[in-house]
């Protein structure tokens, strides 16, 4: 396990809101597109915490969202809604919903299940939430699907995104071809990221999966669902 113990600066957490907003903007800017598609089908492992040189390349990396004590936590800002929404529980990695597979499945979900929410969370808003105490809730003991769409940094190696760590754009179910990168809650609100150092798919080669974790098939878990851009 590798971790990140460097707290953010409101700086930088500035500009982890603004990315918040625009995943939420181009979720939103995506729905009527996505509304036509459904009426078309429906209608109806070891802990350091220093990079490990001899790690295998493509072995899972986490990490705690930022790492600072939890009286640090950043406040509300008064003109932001909440990010976070709640979840939907219970969720096999091929995310479907009546029938719609995928993200779009995964949005529906959302949609018909939490109150007020828009999509699946992404993770730059999952980070956002949690610095801001919107996870506070959520039990110790809670794993939950991580939907990444950007890069991340850990003990400065980059992690790409890719359907080879989020299952294939949640469709796979076997543990072959792709990973799932996920998030425990190690202790009551405070997520921990486990990431994909390695996220390529083509749908052939078995060679960039990590046994014995990050599997898609045979796992439940919770899909976290996000509120609209404001």
């Amino acid at each position: 396990m590798v971790r990140n113990d460097s707290p953010r600066d409101s700086q930088s957490l500035r500009v982890l809101v603004a990315r918040a907003i625009n995943v939420a903007m181009q979720h939103r800017r995506s729905f009527l597109a996505s509304t036509a598609l459904v009426a078309l089908i429906g209608c109806g492992g070891g802990t350091s915490d220093t990079p490990d040189a001899s790690r295998a390349p493509d072995a899972p990396l986490t990490t705690d969202a930022f790492g600072a004590p939890a009286d640090a936590a950043v406040a509300p800002d008064a003109f932001m809604p909440p990010v976070y929404a709640g979840m939907v529980p219970n969720v096999a990695s091929n995310w479907e919903y009546f029938g719609m597979p995928g993200l779009e499945g995964g949005r529906l979900s959302c949609v018909n299940n939490v109150l007020g929410s828009d999509h699946p969370c992404d993770y730059e808003e999952i980070v956002v939430a949690a610095a801001r105490g919107e996870l506070a809730d959520i039990p110790m003991g809670t794993t939950a699907w991580l939907q990444r769409t950007t890069p991340v940094t850990v003990d400065g190696m980059e992690l790409a995104p890719g359907q080879g760590g989020n299952c294939q754009d949640w469709l796979f179910i076997g543990n072959h071809l792709a990973d799932g990168e996920y998030i425990t809650f190690d202790a009551t609100g405070v997520p921990t990221y486990h990431f994909d150092s390695d996220t390529f798919f083509d749908g052939i080669d078995t060679n960039h999966t990590v046994p014995g974790d990050l599997q898609c098939g045979g796992e439940m878990r919770a899909i976290l669902c996000c509120n609209a851009a404001p």
